[in-house]
């Protein structure tokens, strides 16, 4: 009776169960060949950027999409990041290669807005069209590793982990 009156119809109990932990397997990873034959694959400049960003500088796609021309700074070859996971900011390396690239980029079609705006210049582009950009060119170049664009982060993680640990 203890038990019915004080544990069963007393709604304010907590029951504190043990949350069970799922395997976390490791993430697929693209070899640079693979990475050379996407960035090869692409139909367009203005789509081979935004992947080349993505790998590049190890972005999520919803910072990409989010990217304004602001946001590179060449003197200290860094990208900022506004509003990241967890609404915080942060700052990504800009590599040299990407930099010159970035750079005639805006020269050919001059962003105004966003870094890459959709057809209308003054909204960014979607993260839909986004993964679609990598699920099109992926197939094209007949490349069945990595499910999702999320899959170029983690290069980019490997290389920057690597780099602090032995420099």
């Amino acid at each position: 009776m203890f038990f019915y009156n004080n544990v069963v119809t007393n709604r304010n109990v907590e029951l504190k169960l043990p949350v069970r932990k799922h395997k976390q397997s490791l993430p697929e990873v693209l070899s640079q060949s693979d990475i050379e034959l996407l960035f090869d694959s692409v139909s367009n400049m203005k789509e081979r950027i935004i992947l080349m960003t993505a790998y590049s500088a190890g972005l999520r796609v919803s910072e990409l999409v989010n990217l304004r021309f602001n946001d590179i700074d060449s003197k200290r070859m860094t990208i900022r990041v506004i509003d990241s996971k967890g609404n915080k900011d942060r700052y990504t390396i800009l590599s040299t290669k990407l930099l010159k690239t970035l750079s005639n980029y805006y020269l050919c079609s001059k962003p105004e807005n966003y870094l890459f705006p959709s057809k209308d210049l003054n909204k960014k582009i979607s993260i839909v069209t986004v993964q679609r950009i990598y699920t099109k060119t992926k197939s094209k170049a007949k490349i069945s590793k990595g499910k999702g664009i999320h899959t170029l982060r983690y290069p980019n993680l490997n290389k920057i982990q690597t780099f602090f640990k032995y420099n």
